[in-house]
């Protein structure tokens, strides 16, 4: 499968500031690291320009407590993943913050995804199946890193028109 080279990013959160978060950029190359320094993680993308950024959490809090409509087929069609209610408000806060100074330097596509789902859907379960695909794996030191780059490969999909919304974006299996 050769895929657009054009740049995408994954971003891997965490609520809490001392916590590491892992960022993946995907071109030609796969670059993933992992900081706890938010001013890097903005830095760095910036620099970098990826056309999308795509978070593995919600962009803003859910008004109520349970999985909206779209997200409720998923879990109907046997996904597991949390609904937006679940995720911790540092989190969102800090993924906030963090797309709004990426969009002071530039202002890339942004989306929101889930790993799980995409990972499942895209039959990624573990480096060999990124190899498979041609992405080098050598980079990818803990399971955050990974999600980020499960993540990025979800925006190159959406770049590439096969992505649905489903509350979130979700690859479209070719």
């Amino acid at each position: 499968m050769n895929m657009s080279k054009e740049k995408v990013c994954g971003v891997k959160l965490k609520g809490e500031k001392q916590e590491e978060c892992s960022v993946a950029i995907l071109g030609e190359e796969l670059e993933t690291f992992s900081t706890k320094d938010d001013s890097e993680i903005v830095e760095r993308i910036s620099e970098e320009q990826p056309s999308v950024v795509a978070f593995t959490n919600p962009l803003t809090k859910p008004k109520d407590k349970d999985f909206r409509d779209d997200e409720q087929e998923l879990v109907e069609d046997g996904h597991s993943f949390l609904p937006p209610s679940m995720f911790d408000n540092q989190l969102i806060e800090r993924t906030v913050y963090i797309k709004k100074a990426i969009q002071q330097n530039y202002r890339p596509q942004v989306i929101e995804t889930r790993p799980k789902v995409s990972s499942d859907i895209l039959n990624i379960e573990n480096d060999r199946d990124l190899e498979l695909l041609g992405i080098k794996t050598e980079d990818i030191e803990t399971m955050e890193e990974f999600e980020s780059v499960v993540a990025a490969i979800t925006a190159r999909k959406y770049l590439k028109n096969s992505c649905k919304d489903k509350g979130f974006i979700v690859p479209v299996q070719e």
